[in-house]
């Protein structure tokens, strides 16, 4: 599962700033959680519209 964490800080109040190392370890400790409680159900992939009938 890929998480991008700059997503992650960004809803977290830290757009375009690198939160201080506490914040690191805890959103690193809590996508482990998330890693090991979830299972990926199914995978998509978007692809443009080049022709509408």
């Amino acid at each position: 599962m890929n998480v991008d964490k700059r997503e992650i800080y960004r809803y977290l109040g830290y757009q375009g700033r690198v939160p201080d190392e506490n914040v690191l370890r805890e959103v690193d400790r809590c996508l482990e959680e998330l890693r090991e409680a979830v299972t990926p159900r199914f995978v998509y992939r978007q692809y443009p519209i080049e022709r509408f009938f």
